[in-house]
């Protein structure tokens, strides 16, 4: 039997650090991505180009209530599948933050699959077999 991985990527919203809207209002810039789904496009991007064994992609979204209206939005984005490959999007309150996330998909997955792989959302895989890689680690 052949053995199965998945791939988890975290995605939060929101200002990315403390203090990051002061800083930005007192300086006039924006650390965030103008796009709020920018790190979400990239990452449809590169697992849609690169190869990959996969059996299952989730994309968990750690949302605070005024992200709420973003969910439609996302849904529309992400495709049933990325090179054959099923995805999920599971939206949950932002409740341990990605480690939270990581751990309730794991739990409620534990038995289906060999290996997860546990990424953030503004990391991207851009080598081919990159999950072949991880595994031989």
């Amino acid at each position: 039997m052949a053995e199965k991985t998945c791939y988890i990527s975290v995605f939060y919203l929101g200002h990315r650090r403390i203090f990051q809207k002061e800083i930005d209002e007192k300086f006039g810039y924006d650390l965030n991505p103008k796009d709020k789904f920018e790190y979400l496009h990239h990452q449809i991007t590169y697992l849609s180009k690169i190869k990959h064994d996969l059996n299952k992609i989730f994309f968990v979204f750690n949302l605070d209530p005024k992200h709420l209206s973003y969910i439609g939005t996302i849904n529309d984005m992400v495709p049933r599948k990325i090179q054959g490959t099923p995805t999920e999007v599971i939206f949950r309150e932002n409740k341990g933050f990605s480690y939270g996330a990581w751990n309730d998909i794991f739990e409620q997955n534990r038995n289906n699959f060999d290996y997860f792989i546990f990424n953030e959302d503004d990391y991207v895989f851009v080598q081919d077999n990159f999950d072949k890689y991880l595994i031989d680690k």
